[in-house]
């Protein structure tokens, strides 16, 4: 489940490391939470906190792979859809 944050919430996590991966709609957090199966890949990866900004709202998501994250659908961070 994704759940708005504050700016601040978002901007604390994106200093803390360097992120992860850092694309036009959020980033992950630069150190893996922990490491499981990719729900696109099926291999094993690491995934890690993501965050999302979304014109003026911050949100803060379930932990992601990198590949997860890179096909996010926007729509499911805002409720749209099924995350």
């Amino acid at each position: 489940m994704w759940k708005r944050v504050s700016e601040r919430r978002y901007f604390e996590m994106l200093e803390v490391l360097p992120p992860a991966v850092w694309l036009s709609y959020g980033f992950l957090v630069g150190e893996p939470h922990d490491h499981r199966v990719c729900k696109i890949t099926g291999r094993t990866a690491p995934s890690f906190a993501a965050f999302v900004k979304l014109g003026d709202e911050f949100f803060e998501g379930p932990t992601m792979t990198a590949e997860e994250f890179r096909r996010l659908e926007l729509k499911t961070v805002t409720g749209g859809g099924n995350a």
